[in-house]
């Protein structure tokens, strides 16, 4: 058996077959899907997105106060259901919602939308969000995204971010 053929196998029983070509090849190759990357039919790679606003920037003054993803606009904590809130060493989550930490301080819908299927955040803790880190949260009822940017952060004491809400289209 030649070394081609056997390592054709191997491409066959792994899913990459058609990256080499063979004796045998005569049809256009096509590329197999990343193990880990986005199917067609993954919400990630077939959401569009259109915003509602972008970089509003709010400074919540202690933890009696959240941050209204929906209207961009400070708010009483706990005053409406699609808020981030904090407390002394955390952002909270609101129900109903999925978080990711984005590697990017600048990260698209799209890239929280990934992020958020891919590697989701239990927990949004001060410690893992140094100023100019973002997170990304996702409505599971709306699968619209928002933003958050972290400027400033004071445990007990204000909270500075810069947010932006995305509507999903689909």
């Amino acid at each position: 058996m030649l070394l081609s053929d056997k390592l054709d196998r191997i491409l066959a029983a792994t899913g990459l077959a058609g990256d080499s070509p063979t004796a045998g090849d005569t049809g256009p190759d096509t590329a197999a899907p990343a193990a880990d990357g986005p199917r067609p039919t993954d919400p990630a790679s077939t959401a569009a997105y259109t915003a509602a606003y972008t970089e509003a920037i709010l400074t919540a003054p202690d933890d009696s106060y959240d941050f209204d993803l929906e209207t961009g606009k400070l708010i009483p904590a706990q005053s409406t259901e699609w808020s981030v809130g904090h407390d002394a060493n955390e952002f909270l989550v609101p129900t109903g919602s999925d978080a990711a930490i984005t590697p990017s301080g600048r990260p698209t819908p799209a890239d929280c939308s990934t992020a958020i299927d891919r590697h989701p955040a239990p927990a949004l803790d001060f410690s893992d969000l140094p100023p100019g880190r973002a997170f990304c949260l996702r409505s599971r009822s709306t699968h619209a995204i928002a933003i958050v940017r972290v400027i400033s952060v004071t445990g007990n004491g204000p909270v500075k971010v810069s947010m932006d809400h995305y509507r999903s289209d689909s």
